[in-house]
């Protein structure tokens, strides 16, 4: 049941099968790992925990932007 309006009838959309989301990711990897790889060859590949507190993101964040 839905919170905002009560409705009960719902539908997944094709894209969000778990086939299709698995074909994505799979996407996803193809296409950014040779990226990852150049900017990586240069050093200038750089790795933030997203999932810190805010303050510590955006410290290391604001670390590596002085670097540059």
């Amino acid at each position: 049941t839905c919170d905002v309006c009560g409705g009960h009838e719902f539908y997944q959309r094709e894209d969000d099968k778990p086939e299709a989301v698995k074909n994505r990711l799979k996407v996803n990897v193809e296409m950014n790992t040779p990226l990852i790889a150049f900017y990586k060859d240069r050093n200038l590949l750089f790795n933030v925990d997203g999932s810190k507190d805010i303050e510590e993101v955006w410290q290391k964040v604001d670390e590596i932007l002085s670097t540059l």
